[in-house]
């Protein structure tokens, strides 16, 4: 299906919450189905704001019915294109990545639109488990199903929450001048912020994964909430709005080298009411 302008006007957002199954090779004297709960969320460009409910309530009853509570990786052995997936579909006997389910899942959906004669293109596969997210935006590759895992590039997340402690103050004014200015944030209080990280990277030859799952979260944990949970954010951070507070935990996280993956967004949740974001 080739893109037009009208495809960046119209975009659905379906979610699904769906158990994988798969198969565990390793260490078992009998092959045993293992089962992974994912949290998943698709968003897709149509054509036109014409297509019907009928098909979104189809393509949602497919995605449901082929792929919760089955052997994810016998489904897509059915697909045209497995041939593609086959190498990475063997690296992930141990365990299915989210990398992998997003690819795999980008692959049937492609399938399954076009024999359908759906006018509908996939922009972008957010696949979470337990702590941990993986999102594949299709739009940045060409070709995308002639792509081997390695060639894809994906954003990897994981949240972590800080208790802490500031206030507004700019050091050129004076006590009042910040209490006037400020007003209540002039004087200390705390939050609890939410803070997601997203690192964007390749899968390396051999691996399944753009980071580990446990590197990413020992290395948020050191990091920031090792550092920052429970204590006086002032003391890091000079003037602590949250558009610098999300600057300082990128920069912060920016200097760390790491193998194949760079640091591509901070989003930083201090209340419901306020958000704030962070990249370059």
């Amino acid at each position: 299906m080739i893109m037009n302008s009208e495809f960046k006007r119209y975009i659905k957002g379906l979610g699904f919450n769906l158990v994988f199954m798969h198969e565990d090779f390793e260490g078992a004297a009998t092959q045993n189905l293992l089962v992974e709960s994912v949290h998943l969320k698709l968003r897709l460009f149509c054509g036109s704001p014409q297509v019907s409910g009928a098909d979104w309530e189809s393509l949602s009853n497919a995605v449901n019915s082929k792929f919760n509570k089955a052997n994810f990786i016998q489904v897509l052995s059915e697909l045209p294109s497995y041939p593609q997936l086959k190498s990475v579909c063997d690296r992930s006997k141990s365990g299915l990545s989210g990398e992998l389910i997003c690819l795999g899942l980008y692959h049937w959906l492609s399938e399954y639109i076009e024999h359908n004669k759906l006018d509908i293109k996939v922009e972008s596969i957010d696949v979470v488990e337990g702590p941990i997210g993986v999102k594949l935006n299709s739009l940045q590759h060409k070709n995308m199903l002639q792509l081997a895992l390695e060639e894809v590039a994906f954003l990897k997340s994981s949240v972590v929450k800080l208790s802490c402690v500031h206030k507004h103050e700019n050091k050129q004014l004076s006590k009042a001048e910040n209490q006037s200015l400020f007003k209540k944030c002039s004087h200390f209080h705390g939050h609890e912020y939410e803070v997601k990280v997203l690192f964007k990277g390749r899968v390396l030859n051999g691996l399944v994964s753009v980071m580990a799952d446990s590197y990413l979260l020992e290395l948020l944990n050191t990091q920031l909430k090792d550092r920052l949970n429970h204590k006086i954010i002032n003391a890091f951070v000079e003037n602590t709005t949250g558009e610098n507070l999300s600057k300082f935990i990128y920069d912060k996280l920016r200097a760390i080298p790491l193998r194949n993956v760079q640091i591509h967004e901070v989003q930083l949740l201090e209340t419901v009411n306020n958000e704030f974001y962070y990249s370059k």
